[in-house]
């Protein structure tokens, strides 16, 4: 990933999958963010699992995160 420090590489733990999302359906950040600075979030989508429940996917803005000086 191009930051503002260079290329970075980030290691994660597990992928549980990957979806589509459609930008129309992406809905900003609820006022309070779950413990997760607003800043760093690029907005909320609802999805619907395999199971037919519905969850709250945040997305983050990971160039944001890692600026210099948040590290």
């Amino acid at each position: 990933m191009e930051t503002e420090l260079g290329h970075i590489g980030i290691t994660v733990d597990k992928v549980e999958g990957a979806i589509n999302i459609n930008p129309k359906d992406i809905q900003p950040p609820p006022m309070n963010s779950i413990g997760i600075d607003p800043e760093f979030i690029d907005g909320v989508v609802m999805i619907e699992t395999e199971d037919g429940q519905k969850e709250l996917l945040t997305l983050l803005n990971i160039k944001k995160i890692f600026r210099p000086e948040n590290l």
